[in-house]
């Protein structure tokens, strides 16, 4: 009849629709799957697209086009030479900012977690102040590779079992990240990187000429003895004297 051949069409609409939307979903997810591989890929060889990949925007996590880090030019510039100081095109590497700059997100968290995921039997020395301000930057690069975007660029990478204090992270591959005080011990620890990150805290610290000569010294007779292999450095800070170990 003239009603169930209108109820047929009705339903080959239907299920056509349906299955035109099941079609459009799958290109959407392989459109997906396809973009966040390019982005774990240049994740993986680049610095800047490492830091925006691995800092997903809390409203949107699963949306990898969004990042809750929003870099100026200065920080395009850093990741730029950074990945020179990788390579080893670039040796020494003196890094001065004022604060709130983002230096110490990118040279002191995000640098050394990018680093051992691409070279994870390198040893990573990282200095800074003191002790207690040393291992909440081993705390939060720890945390940095124990993410979920983190094992998505480097999936093999692993911390070793029993070896994850703040201050000390040992991987896999026999690799380490230190984190340690101005005047704090590196005895029996090497650095394939040596990240020296503002050994002084401030301008109050900076007038006195004690703290600035203890700063010199624990730099050219501690920190820097422990250099091998790659034999890189990076040194980055806020200046507040001219006197400083710069």
């Amino acid at each position: 009849s003239e009603e169930g051949a209108k109820e047929a069409e009705a339903r080959a609409l239907k299920e056509k629709a349906k299955n035109q939307a099941a079609a459009a979903n799958a290109v959407k997810k392989t459109v997906h799957a396809v973009e966040k591989d390019i982005r774990i890929r240049e994740a993986r060889t680049r610095f800047m697209p490492f830091i925006k990949f691995t800092s997903p925007d809390k409203e949107a996590e699963h949306d990898i086009s969004r990042s809750s880090y929003e870099n100026a030019r200065h920080h395009d510039a850093i990741a730029r030479v950074v990945e020179e100081v990788e390579k080893g095109e670039i040796k020494f590497l003196i890094l001065t900012m004022p604060p709130r700059h983002g230096k110490t997100s990118m040279l002191s968290i995000k640098f050394p977690a990018w680093f051992s995921g691409r070279h994870p039997d390198q040893h990573v020395v990282v200095a800074a102040y003191n002790n207690d301000y040393a291992a909440n930057l081993g705390r939060k690069v720890r945390e940095e590779v124990r993410s979920p975007r983190y094992r998505s660029v480097f999936p093999e990478y692993a911390l070793k079992k029993g070896s994850a204090a703040a201050d000390r992270l040992e991987t896999y591959k026999g690799g380490q990240l230190i984190f340690c005080g101005r005047g704090g011990s590196l005895t029996g620890y090497g650095a394939n990187v040596l990240i020296i990150d503002d050994l002084i805290k401030g301008s109050q610290e900076a007038s006195s000429q004690a703290i600035r000569d203890e700063a010199w010294e624990w730099f050219t007779q501690v920190a820097m003895t422990r250099r091998m292999g790659m034999n890189l450095v990076i040194m980055t800070f806020t200046r507040w004297h001219a006197d400083d170990p710069i």
